[in-house]
């Protein structure tokens, strides 16, 4: 999972669709031409997969052809000009899309208990889904049809899984016998124009220490092709009982990964002016080290997979503590978040709070029950264990902040409560505190007359 919210509950889930794209919604411009049921089979001769086929056939002409089939089967053709054809004249079924065929050692799906919303447990697999959303997959089973798909329609940047450059091992991580060649995928990539950001998920005594190095300088030798690597930490919940044994980090752990790529960091950024690897945030709260600076982040390349999320966060909330102004009447705001965030508040965010005029902070530390005490991110937080720390907090405070991540588009919590149950059930009011902390309350209450 990756990212800000959950993009899979706006797909489908079949497992085959119906020729063609089918019409959901037609605006004014073409009700008398295409109808909602219709279905889009082709454009310009060329068969129609999912919406960006349709999107990318249909403008490669100002007046593309449509072989359409209605709702009663008849087949009929018809020219429109390529720019009626937008997304604000049609609205298409959702996307169905490709489940992962991998068994990875750490996949978290794997380690979630029953009773989640559906979604959780969909492991995706689809390079559109990056594309679109910036979810990273393998692609250690791609046809061919889809390299072939991603290069000729540049569906670019790929967000490209490696975790370990070394074969014999990314296939063991993976939990396959065999697997394409991942040199060879992304070398084919990269020569059919695309950019790549990659990701590895870290597993002490799998593949960090040496194996990280060998990663380190073999994904670095395709820059800037391969623009990013990301590293995240591997996450293990209380639900592993039949799973590979695997550790996580301790605070030890996280410094020697910190020092590792730190050194590193230092000597691409000497070479090629930027620093290419990126440490997930909780490798520095764990390891009890200061973020980098804003400058060392760069252009946040990979904060839409949390990493630079801690420095953003804190940024924000300090410019926007530049310009509190103080309340006419003084405020109570009550905070939930999980132990990672504790340490965020704690460590780099105590003082500009308490210095705020007018305005007194509750904040509530949640250990994670459903997933366990190793789960630390406050994303993961479900529903109605947030809704009892609220319960247990005064009564008459003036606004609840819930922390970001935690639900997805629907505004359903990760155990399907939803936060329209979520508010009816508490005293105060709730807001989501998405981007900052401060701008949100300003937002939610009236502070002036």
């Amino acid at each position: 999972m990756t990212g800000s919210g959950n993009p899979y509950r706006q797909f489908s889930k079949q497992a085959k669709p119906e020729p063609g794209l089918g019409v959901m919604r037609v605006g004014e411009t073409l009700k008398d031409k295409i109808a909602p049921g219709d279905r889009i089979l082709k454009v310009d001769g060329q068969d129609i997969e999912d919406v960006l086929d349709f999107h990318y056939y249909s403008v490669l002409t100002q007046e593309p052809i449509l072989q359409l089939r209605d709702s009663s089967g008849e087949v009929k053709e018809l020219a429109l000009a390529s720019e009626d054809l937008d997304g604000s004249n049609l609205e298409f079924e959702p996307l169905v899309f490709k489940s992962c065929g991998n068994d990875c050692v750490f996949c978290f799906i794997h380690q979630m208990p029953p009773g989640l919303r559906e979604d959780l447990y969909f492991m995706d697999e689809d390079y559109r889904l990056g594309f679109m959303y910036g979810n990273y997959v393998t692609l250690a089973l791609a046809r061919e049809r889809e390299l072939d798909r991603i290069i000729r329609q540049q569906l670019s940047p790929v967000y490209l899984s490696v975790h370990a450059t070394d074969m014999p091992l990314r296939n063991k991580l993976l939990g396959l016998k065999r697997s394409r060649n991942l040199d060879e995928t992304i070398r084919r990539l990269i020569d059919g124009g695309i950019t790549l950001h990659t990701q590895v998920v870290l597993l002490p005594a799998w593949n960090d220490g040496e194996h990280l190095d060998k990663t380190l300088r073999d994904l670095a030798a395709y820059f800037p092709d391969v623009a990013s690597l990301g590293i995240v930490p591997v996450g293990l919940t209380d639900h592993r009982k039949t799973l590979t044994d695997l550790v996580g980090f301790d605070v030890a752990g996280a410094a020697r990964a910190l020092e590792q790529v730190e050194a590193f960091q230092s000597e691409f950024h000497a070479e090629h002016g930027c620093r290419f690897v990126y440490m997930a945030d909780e490798f520095y709260l764990l390891a009890g080290r200061a973020f980098p600076s804003q400058d060392e982040y760069e252009d946040f390349p990979l904060i839409d997979n949390g990493i630079g999320m801690g420095r953003e966060f804190v940024e924000t909330v300090k410019a926007e503590a530049a310009r509190w102004e103080k309340p006419q009447a003084d405020l109570r705001v009550g905070i939930l978040t999980g132990r990672l965030g504790e340490i965020l508040f704690e460590e780099y965010l105590r003082d500009t709070l308490a210095a705020l005029p007018g305005i007194e902070f509750e904040i509530k530390i949640l250990d994670n029950k459903l997933f366990g005490s190793r789960i630390t991110v406050s994303g993961l937080l479900p529903g109605r264990e947030l809704l009892d720390a609220a319960l247990e907090l005064p009564e008459d405070l003036d606004l609840l902040l819930l922390p970001p991540n935690t639900l997805n588009a629907s505004e359903l919590f990760l155990d399907d409560l939803s936060l329209e149950d979520f508010r009816a059930a508490v005293p105060m009011p709730v807001a989501i505190a998405e981007a900052g902390l401060l701008d949100i309350i300003g937002q939610s209450i009236p502070l002036g007359d």
